[in-house]
This record gives structure tokens, C-alpha cells and sequence, in this order.
């Protein structure tokens, strides 16, 4: 692919805002993202930051690190498959089903016990 301003130069990379293949006189690097030359630097500038929002937000909004997030999913998502199989007579479904609600009961032991041990580390400190 050639530079979208010098057809005679191969691009280094696409700008992150408006999409053209740039050169590396025509490319300035924003920190996460090529952008070109006192063109597009605001714009990519902008949308980093609208990243970088909406990462923290959505870190907290759903904190998929936390395990009971994982214990929810595989729980509910046992039940589903559980209801779905004895109702349609799928053996696949049920197990399953079954398989991931027991996967979900071992992690939330698993949590129980990792949170007791932080919890006595705590207090013994």
C-alpha cells in the first residue's frame, strides 16, 4: 500500500482517523495509534481518550476479574443449558448444563477459601 499524500511512498501505517495509508514523513505516532501530520493528531487524540474512558468505566461498571463474575456466569449459564436440554430432551444440553453448574459451584468454593486466607493474611498482619 502507497502513501495516500505520496503515491511514489510506500505507507508505514493506517491513520486511526480518518482510515488513509501513511508514510513516515506523513505519519506522527500519538501514543496508541498513528495519526497524519497536523491533520488527524486531535481527532486520534480524542478518541484514545474515549477509550480509555470507556475502559475504566467498564471496569468498574462489570468487574469481569472479580470471581464471583465468573461463578454468575457458569451458574447461569448451567441453568440455561440444564432447562433447555431436560426440556427438548438433549443429553448434550443437560450435561452440559451440568458441567458447568458444577464448574460454578468450584469456583465459588474456590473464592470462599481464597477470600477466608486473605482475610486471616489481614488479621494476622
Amino acid at each position: 500500500m502507497n502513501c495516500f499524500n505520496h503515491n511514489d511512498r510506500s505507507a508505514v501505517g493506517i491513520c486511526k482517523a480518518c482510515h488513509k495509508g501513511i508514510c513516515i514523513e506523513c505519519a506522527t505516532d500519538v501514543g496508541g495509534g498513528l495519526a497524519c501530520k497536523n491533520e488527524c493528531e486531535r481527532e486520534v487524540k480524542k478518541l484514545n481518550s474515549m477509550i480509555e474512558l470507556n475502559i475504566d468505566k467498564g471496569s468498574k461498571i462489570l468487574n469481569l476479574n472479580s470471581p464471583v463474575s465468573g461463578v454468575i456466569f457458569y451458574l447461569a449459564a448451567g441453568l440455561v443449558f440444564l432447562y433447555w436440554g431436560i426440556e427438548e430432551s438433549i443429553n448434550f444440553s443437560i450435561a452440559l448444563g451440568s458441567l458447568l453448574i458444577a464448574y460454578g459451584i468450584y469456583w465459588s468454593f474456590r473464592a470462599y477459601i481464597v477470600s477466608t486466607k486473605s482475610k486471616k493474611d489481614d488479621s494476622a498482619s
